[in-house]
């Protein structure tokens, strides 16, 4: 079973039908997937904002591998082994950006899930066995359902938090936290403001630093509105990270932008932080 995207006339939505189960080539694994979270990125596609897609988007899977291509040795993975699907499926390893270090996600012939391979929006996928990011097989601690959205979303809010140049006592705005306030409150969030405040710049400003403005912000949500909060409520010498961009409709942004603010995107070899983030 899969759950497949239909487009038209500038809408999508999803069936969900039967299909074969993919056959791994030699240098493949097939996996299991017991769990998917969804992205907005999936969204994205499943709209047509970044051309063309496969039927199945999905880039957040957790399952285990069932069988191994004919090329694979099983000294290295077997079956059993609990594996994360994420957004990049395999890279070239000789252009110019994988040969820097990290530069894997930015391959010019990389291997997206959903986008040029059938994603996690499946019971099965497959996935090259020299890509694979296994997982530790702590369902009790790390169940599969919490690690899913991970992969993608958590991995890169981890990336933004970690490079923000934020030092312990100093703020970091997260514009677009999900969840309401109770949500945010009980992950850890010291202050919650409501968007549709009258001032809520003002306010976030005033009750974190006195007026001054906070250390970072990472945007979190597809606005523009939201991308000028961002920037706003910044302090001097601050940084703000783009993180929920997506294709907008131009009339939607109109940006003033600081001149001490430096600009960043959230991005790094996405094995490493799932990793470093499964450890915390």
């Amino acid at each position: 079973m899969e759950r497949d995207c239909r487009r038209s006339e500038g809408s999508f939505n999803f069936e969900i039908r039967s299909v074969p189960i993919p056959e791994p080539k030699p240098w493949e694994v097939l996996i299991k997937l017991t769990v998917t979270g969804v992205c907005g990125t999936d969204v994205s596609l499943a709209a047509g904002y970044v051309g063309p897609t496969c039927d199945i988007l999905g880039h957040e899977g957790v399952g285990h591998i069932v069988a191994l291509g004919s090329g694979v040795d099983p000294s290295i993975v077997k079956a059993g082994d609990r594996i994360g699907v994420s957004w990049v499926r395999d890279a070239c390893g000789s252009c110019p950006c994988c040969r820097e270090p990290g530069g894997e996600t930015r391959c010019l012939e990389q291997l997206n899930s959903g986008r040029k391979l059938d994603g996690t929006f499946a019971e099965y996928c497959v996935v090259p066995a020299r890509y694979l990011l296994t997982l530790p097989d702590d369902k009790a601690n790390l169940p599969d359902e919490l690690v899913a959205p991970v992969l993608c979303g958590g991995v890169t809010a981890y990336k933004a938090l970690k490079t923000c140049g934020a030092t312990p006592g100093e703020w970091v705005a997260v514009v677009g936290a999900g969840g309401g306030e109770e949500f945010c409150l009980l992950s850890g969030a010291e202050a919650y403001f409501d968007a549709l405040e009258p001032d809520v710049v003002a306010s976030v400003k005033n009750t974190t630093t006195g007026g001054v403005g906070v250390r970072a912000s990472i945007v979190t949500a597809g606005s523009g509105k939201a991308y000028q909060n961002g920037l706003d409520v910044l302090g001097s010498l601050a940084r703000w990270f783009a993180w929920g961009y997506r294709p907008l409709p131009r009339s939607s942004v109109s940006i003033l932008w600081p001149s001490s603010t430096e600009a960043s995107g959230s991005w790094e070899p996405w094995w490493g932080r799932v990793r470093r983030r499964l450890r915390h």
